[in-house]
């Protein structure tokens, strides 16, 4: 039975299909890019003179600051 709020079909429907051979090299790929995107994160250079990122001043106004009718 289809309804809109489910999918028919799994969203890694050929997961299966796939060999071990091409399981293997997308595992190696995949381990390859986390691995890339590790070692050039800590190159990035930070000025630590930068000026601080502005922040908001809003304050939530606390419960004292509502005024409730008597009843």
């Amino acid at each position: 039975m289809s309804d809109e709020r489910t999918q028919d079909e799994p969203l890694m429907s050929g997961a299966d299909e796939a060999t071990d051979e091409q399981k293997d090299a997308g595992r190696d790929r995949l381990a390859e890019a986390d691995a890339a995107f590790y070692d050039k994160r800590g190159t990035d250079s930070v000025d630590d003179d930068a000026e601080e990122p502005k922040r908001s001043s809003y304050v939530n106004p606390g419960s004292s600051d509502f005024t409730h009718p008597q009843t």
